[in-house]
């Protein structure tokens, strides 16, 4: 197709003698070159990155990317891997590690939830029998499960609904090695009989490209906001130069709306008076429907 071209241009030559006629050959088959290759070379991009698992809305995306200056990243699934792990078990009371994983994957093996559900991989990566154990269970949404396990009250869930809501007491000492993780990790509480017996701590992993991407997104002068659901200033496994802006999301269990603050270390603590929405176990761990 070149050869042609440059061909055609010199035969103008020839028959005019005017180089411009000749140049004007070349212009105007490249023109159209061009218009034909730019969409070309946007669908492309767009191909490419749904085969990197990102989706463009379209081609106008692609053409305006260099004039974006803020990217909003959400954090889960997103920055981080989709299944969170238990990265350390703190107990307390004179209970051991095996005895709180145990005792925390009966109750949360009940119930699909990321958290609970780091607690049961747990137990099953470490070989420990979580069998039934325990009474009728009852499910607090957004706060966590409470039942019986030998007659005695436990509780599991988050630290509103085991220290506040269940008046669980929690010593200074237990407190101060609570607090070190707390700037680390989600946590999750256990407690038996009005005793601390543990505390998850859990995290999900970054992915293994999250780093690079950030660095090269900050070196190009963008400004970076990660949305996130919790009030802990940076994960456990976070890079500390990360300069990320960061926008907790709350939603409302009444309307069902999220919105959105802009701050250094999350909303305020407190749930503003929610009443519990209680909610009576289904049974759906692999005992109950009888295939385990």
């Amino acid at each position: 197709m070149v050869a042609y071209n440059f061909l055609g241009a010199a035969i103008t030559y020839a028959l005019t003698r005017s180089v411009t006629r000749a140049l004007l050959f070349l212009l105007v088959d490249i023109s159209c070159v061009l218009k034909i290759s730019t969409p070309i070379v946007v669908m492309t991009a767009m191909r490419q990155m749904g085969d990197q698992q990102v989706l463009i809305k379209g081609g106008r995306f692609v053409e305006e990317f260099a004039q974006a200056d803020t990217f909003v990243f959400d954090k889960t699934g997103t920055l981080t891997t989709t299944r969170p792990l238990v990265m350390d078990v703190l107990t307390f009371g004179g209970f051991s590690r095996e005895e709180v994983i145990r005792y925390a994957a009966c109750l949360e093996e009940h119930y699909y939830h990321p958290i609970g559900h780091a607690v049961v991989e747990q137990a099953d990566r470490e070989n420990i029998p979580h069998d039934e154990m325990h009474g009728e269970l009852t499910y607090i949404v957004s706060h966590g499960i409470q039942s019986e396990i030998d007659g005695k009250r436990t509780v599991i869930g988050s630290r509103h609904f085991v220290i506040e809501d269940e008046g669980v007491p929690i010593t200074a000492e237990q407190e101060a090695v609570i607090a070190e993780q707390a700037q680390r990790y989600n946590l999750l509480y256990f407690s038996i009989d009005q005793q601390l017996a543990g505390v998850f701590c859990i995290d999900a992993p970054l992915r293994p490209n999250a780093r690079q991407v950030m660095d090269t997104l900050r070196a190009q002068g963008k400004h970076l906001v990660m949305l996130t659901g919790i009030s802990r200033p940076v994960p456990g496994n976070w890079p500390p130069n990360w300069a990320l802006r960061k926008c907790t999301v709350r939603s409302s269990l009444k309307t069902s709306t999220f919105c959105a603050a802009a701050t250094a270390t999350g909303p305020p603590g407190g749930h503003g008076g929610r009443r519990h929405q209680r909610q009576r176990s289904p049974a759906r761990c692999r005992h109950c429907r009888g295939d385990g």
